[in-house]
């Protein structure tokens, strides 16, 4: 009997263990996500920013040379 009592609490540690590992990946994730969110975020404003500025409406266009 003390033998399965020993092994279920070294079972138990072990899987205490590997639970605490999983957490520390899931927030170093989580970090990495919402890095990677702001970064995104940022590129689609500069993106939006460089096409709002160099394109003209098709009104403003002058035409083409063919015309």
């Amino acid at each position: 009997m003390d033998e399965k009592i020993t092994d279920l609490e070294i079972r138990i540690t072990h899987q205490e263990h590997h639970i605490e590992e999983l957490d520390r990946v899931i927030v170093e994730q989580h970090k990495l996500i919402d890095r990677l969110n702001e970064r995104l975020e940022l590129i689609e404003n500069r993106l939006k920013s460089i096409t709002d500025n160099h394109i003209k409406r098709p009104e403003e266009e002058t035409p083409p040379p063919h015309y």
